[in-house]
């Protein structure tokens, strides 16, 4: 829902910035952090993996050969995606084509295979991707949530998928947007959205089975979970609805920091495959950074002209009161 108005203005400012020094851009978000992971690709030969890092390694030839399945995937989609930026960076001289890894990704290794083209630039990662996608003149993806992003933003989408696998095919992130399976025609999209003349961004191939996934299709998601909220506070007493004051949740989180770092070094040098997880987890999800709430809370508060408290308890927990 932040990416529809009004609430897509909280990005306002930073959307003029990006698109002050980029003008017009196109935006190639890529999906092979399992593969080309920054900390290595030990991690994807794991015998732990759990069950969203895919296969894990092991006794079974089975399990192993669909390892090196996925591995060939990653690996010939993340080549694919390059060799498209430079596809693109030749036929489209005078815009630029902006990669943006995945979080979990290796950005070391985007900006090796794209040195020295001028008008390919490897941008962070590390920051929100919204800002970035509503600058932007199109995205392409393949199988990443930001397409569903810049799909409720209204943006043009592609998706490319230059390596057909029949499992796939259905996935939801795959039908949004125009499907594409070589470069060729990605040109041609490109050029359609960049002569204005193809609304990409509201190209899908969504069934009724997709619009039971998503709320954010048939409506606005913020006012049924306010709804939802509202039932629950009204039927408290019903449902034996239990309060929890600040000092029980800071004393709680006191002791939920105390319990890890002393966790930390006894997992990192005795446990070091749980230590591992534990470093992808952070990186996937740092925790919250409290001026950049503090900065959205306030825009919001425009927005809606309602004014809006935020107590910070932790590191990992605030809560909000909205004034009536």
């Amino acid at each position: 829902e932040l990416y529809k108005k009004p609430y897509s203005d909280i990005y306002l400012d930073k959307v003029k910035q990006i698109k002050k020094k980029f003008k017009n851009f196109i935006l190639i978000n890529t999906n092979s952090f399992p593969t080309f992971f920054e900390h290595g690709i030990r991690d994807f030969f794991d015998e732990n993996k759990g069950l969203l890092d895919g296969t894990p390694y092991s006794n079974s030839i089975n399990d192993r050969l669909k390892v090196f399945e996925d591995w060939s995937f990653h690996t010939n989609i993340t080549i694919e995606f390059a060799k498209l930026a430079h596809v693109l960076s030749n036929k489209f001289p005078s815009i630029k084509i902006l990669i943006r890894p995945h979080p979990g990704e290796d950005v070391l290794l985007y900006k090796i295979i794209t040195k020295k083209i001028k008008n390919i630039e490897i941008i962070t990662n590390k920051d929100q991707v919204a800002p970035w996608i509503l600058a932007s003149s199109v995205l392409i993806h393949n199988r990443c949530t930001t397409g569903a992003e810049a799909f409720f933003a209204k943006k043009p989408v592609i998706n490319y998928d230059p390596i057909h696998r029949e499992h796939s095919k259905d996935h939801i992130l795959n039908k949004l947007g125009v499907h594409t399976e070589n470069s060729e025609d990605v040109v041609k999209e490109v050029d359609k959205i960049l002569n204005f003349s193809n609304s990409s961004g509201i190209n899908n191939s969504l069934d009724n089975h997709d619009f039971e996934m998503l709320e954010n299709f048939e409506q606005d998601s913020f006012v049924k979970i306010k709804n939802i909220l509202t039932q629950i506070i009204d039927n408290k007493k019903i449902i034996n609805f239990k309060t929890v004051n600040n000092y029980t949740i800071i004393f709680s989180e006191i002791i939920y920091n105390i319990n890890n770092f002393i966790k930390f070094p006894i997992r990192k040098f005795f446990y070091p495959e749980k230590h591992k997880r534990f470093i992808k987890s952070k990186i996937v999800f740092s925790g919250f950074d409290k001026e950049v709430i503090l900065e959205k809370i306030e825009k919001i508060e425009k927005i809606l002209n309602k004014k809006i408290k935020l107590v910070f308890l932790s590191g990992r927990i605030f809560k909000i009161k909205i004034d009536s």
